[in-house]
């Protein structure tokens, strides 16, 4: 028998098509975007709608994860990086039918459309999540893909005043982000954090102490915007005033080598770790570690990781030059830097939380509130749905 989410009401069955660059496989926050959007859509309207899937950039031997979306439901194909069959298939799908949704998660992948639409034989929805939208990267073939859109949907009110702020009078709607369904409120049951050795930048294996600096995040060479360069440089200030402080960079990329070298340079290889890609339950072993969560980004369009440090009641540190300022309030939930890849202003931003473990737990428990009273997945579900028509 199938759970009530999934029971088909009588009625016409919805019918959307999603053009996305992956979900499962593909790792960061567009990917993450992806899973709130399957999930979403597939308990809307009591599981009525059918979804039709194409991933660009997912391995082709990738399964569909039926937490997300219902197998029997949902037309899933992933295309393992293949442009042209891709394109191809968008295009016949495109013009199969009359979609009520045609859903794209980038503006790059939705140029694939342009051409259909500006003919007048499909009309699409594109989401516009930050660094794609930057001057460098938003190509004039990506900006036809923008303007030619039925609706922009951005993921925080930063990367919307981004986008008017260079195109004024140009229609977007703001659809927050929430935290992944399958991470609920409730913590597990090893709330206490338990005890944890990792190896250091130098090799050897040190247990985490109880004034952790937990950053994750991919390192690629390409996206350094994120500061895990910044938190290495910071590390010998903090020192100076936090003896036992550690940092920890969960995540992995062509940039960590560099960033492990920089840690050797500054003389903080004994108290910096590269645990690189981890388990889900290792991931919350850290946030459940850590003393504070920081990632001073230039380039967030929203930050989810934020949300997870605040389901662990975790204070975080951010950047104010991007969406950090939409997701953490500054002095309440946690601290934000005004230019965040500045070291010594990141080390006194850290030194303040790290120095006063009762302010950096009250930030903490405001930043969880926070997270139940704005960020949770019915949140999500809810703005999406208003942002698409479909409430």
């Amino acid at each position: 028998m199938q759970p009530a989410e999934w029971q088909v009401r009588s009625g016409e069955d919805r019918q959307a098509l999603l053009l996305i660059t992956g979900a499962f496989r593909v790792g960061g926050g567009v990917a993450a975007l992806n899973r709130l959007v399957l999930k979403t859509l597939s308990y809307c309207d009591g599981g009525r709608t059918r979804l039709t899937v194409l991933a660009l950039n997912e391995p082709e031997s990738t399964p569909l994860d039926p937490f997300y979306a219902h197998p029997q439901r949902t037309a899933w194909r992933p295309f393992g990086e293949r442009r042209g069959p891709f394109i191809l298939s968008a295009w016949r799908e495109a013009l199969r039918r009359r979609w009520d949704l045609i859903f794209s998660d980038q503006v790059g992948v939705a140029s694939v459309l342009y051409p259909l639409a500006r003919l007048g034989l499909c009309r699409y929805t594109v989401s516009c999540n930050g660094l794609e939208l930057l001057p460098a990267l938003l190509s004039f073939r990506r900006r036809l893909a923008l303007f030619a859109a039925e609706r922009r949907l951005a993921i925080s009110p930063t990367t919307r005043d981004s986008l008017l702020s260079r195109f004024p009078g140009l229609e977007v709607r703001v659809y927050e982000l929430g935290l992944d369904p399958k991470l609920p409120l409730e913590l597990p049951s090893w709330k206490e954090p338990a005890p944890m050795v990792v190896q250091a930048v130098s090799g050897r294996e040190w247990r985490l102490g109880d004034r952790v600096i937990l950053c994750v995040g991919r390192m690629w060479r390409g996206q350094r915007h994120k500061g895990q360069d910044a938190l290495i440089r910071a590390v010998p200030l903090i020192r100076e005033r936090v003896s036992d402080a550690q940092l920890v960079l969960a995540g992995g990329g062509d940039w960590v080598e560099d960033l492990r070298g920089l840690a050797r340079t500054e003389g903080v290889e004994e108290c910096v770790f590269f645990p690189g890609y981890v388990s889900d339950e290792m991931l919350q072993q850290l946030y459940s570690r850590c003393f504070l969560f920081a990632m001073p980004s230039k380039g967030e369009g929203f930050g989810l990781v934020y949300l997870e440090a605040m389901r662990w009641s975790k204070p975080c540190i951010g950047g104010a030059l991007d969406a950090a300022r939409d997701v953490i309030v500054d002095g309440e939930t946690g601290v934000l830097v005004a230019d965040p890849h500045d070291a010594r202003l990141l080390a006194d931003a850290l030194c303040r939380l790290l120095k006063d473990p009762e302010t950096a737990r009250a930030m903490g428990r405001a930043g969880r509130k926070r997270l139940g009273q704005r960020y949770l997945f019915s949140h999500f579900q809810d703005r999406f749905l208003r942002a698409i028509g479909w409430a």
